[in-house]
């Protein structure tokens, strides 16, 4: 099935390729996104595009592909361990059942609401990225960056201020075990969907609740068949950005470099970005529907949820694969270091 599905990808690959032959470069490279065009991957992607094109004087031609243009994100991910793409999007939702010990970042109220921490912890972090950097290269990927795209804010027909709020509530999560068990901690039950069909369920009332940062809700139009945005601080929805390791691996020492300098230029651009980013698109929210009411918990509230969060810690060392409490250990190093807490 990977064997035909690269083949399917290559063709559909070719095509974009064949259209710039007369800009040929030295380094086509395929970048794959888990978003839709215009959203904050997209540009991240131009961003990256731009230095690392400047950089690289013309030698470097990037190729972006959106969500669904090759494939869901889970077909992305085979093509990327197996080369018929350069670089992709991989966020821990469904890279978890490739690596799980990704899944550390599905983990509720590990991350601290601090913005200048995250960004040391998430650019910079050297357990963190020491830690994990040999479970991605297991599945040929090289681990470049992870990045932030927001708060995830709860989008739901009711208003949630306490876990028992949840109990019952049919709520849409990725194909995430830790997801599922984050939620089920709260009461909810959660339903795993593909993003395209989360618009229709709530419309249908198959769901009754979900979670994104506010530039998906605004893209996808979410908040049309919801009424309340609840914000509990529970999860920093971030990616991690890949490189196929063996054409990385193939680069010259300079090109390599160029690529990690590039990378860490346009995160570090995109952390002041994200946060304009998802304010603006809350205000095109409130403009469309006035009536979409914003709920942001108290320090007690927020409490409440941290504590029954508290119990999935277990599961993430259960399920996150043999590196589990290694990556836990390293992660709160890098938390600690940064907040001497």
């Amino acid at each position: 099935m990977r064997k035909l599905l690269a083949i399917a990808a290559a063709v559909a690959i070719s095509i974009t390729m064949l259209a710039s032959l007369a800009l040929a470069a030295d380094y086509e490279w395929r970048f794959a996104l888990e978003e839709i065009e215009g959203s904050i991957q997209h540009e991240y992607a131009k961003k990256f595009k731009e230095v690392i094109e400047k950089k690289s004087g013309g030698k470097v031609k990037l190729d972006f592909y959106f969500y669904g243009q090759i494939g869901n994100n889970n077909q992305v991910s085979e093509l990327l361990q197996d080369g018929a793409l350069t670089m992709a999007f991989q966020s821990p939702g469904h890279l978890g059942s490739y690596i799980p010990e990704v899944n550390i970042f599905n983990l509720h109220y590990l991350l601290p609401d601090n913005r200048e921490v995250n960004k040391a912890i998430l650019m910079g972090g050297e357990n963190t990225y020491a830690a994990l950097a040999p479970y991605y290269a297991k599945k040929n990927l090289m681990l470049l960056s992870i990045i932030p795209e927001g708060w995830q804010v709860w989008s739901l027909k009711k208003e949630v201020r306490k876990p028992e709020d949840f109990n019952g509530m049919k709520f849409r999560v990725m194909t995430s075990p830790m997801l599922v068990e984050a939620y089920k901690a709260y009461g909810a039950n959660p339903t795993p969907m593909p993003y395209s069909e989360i618009y229709s369920a709530l419309q249908l009332k198959m769901i009754e609740g979900q979670v994104q940062p506010y530039f998906a809700h605004q893209e996808m139009k979410f908040y049309e068949v919801t009424d309340y945005f609840v914000n509990a601080k529970q999860l920093m929805y971030v990616t991690t950005l890949c490189f196929n390791k063996d054409k990385f691996d193939s680069l010259s020492p300079e090109m390599q470099k160029m690529v990690r300098e590039s990378v860490d230029e346009a995160t570090a651009w995109l952390f002041k970005f994200e946060e304009e980013f998802n304010a603006k698109r809350l205000a095109m929210i409130k403009k469309a529907k006035p009536e979409m009411k914003v709920v942001n918990l108290t320090p007690d509230e927020i409490a409440a949820f941290r504590a029954k969060a508290k119990d999935v810690e277990k599961v993430y060392l259960e399920i996150g694969g043999d590196g589990a409490p290694e990556v836990l250990k390293a992660v709160r190093k890098d938390i600690k270091e940064n907040t001497g807490k």
